[in-house]
């Protein structure tokens, strides 16, 4: 778990305006990947942290954790 408790995960493949992309995670030793969409629908490059905000029809509503964290 990330700081403040909630789950981070990592941008796989880009995440565009109107284009999905990939977050990718492991749980207990098994890694997955999940569509993925920015909650603001901005664009997230690879590599950025993010946190799930929900998931819906498997698709991962993901914001920076860099935005989370100003927040907190």
């Amino acid at each position: 778990a990330g700081r403040g408790g909630r789950p981070r995960f990592r941008v796989t493949k880009p995440i565009r305006k109107g284009v999905d992309g990939e977050v990718a995670f492991e749980i207990e030793g098994d890694h997955r990947v999940l569509r993925a969409r920015g909650i603001d629908n901005g664009a997230l490059i690879a590599g950025t942290e993010v946190v799930i905000e929900r998931i819906e029809d498997d698709v991962a509503y993901v914001e920076a954790w860099m935005e989370v964290e100003k927040r907190l």
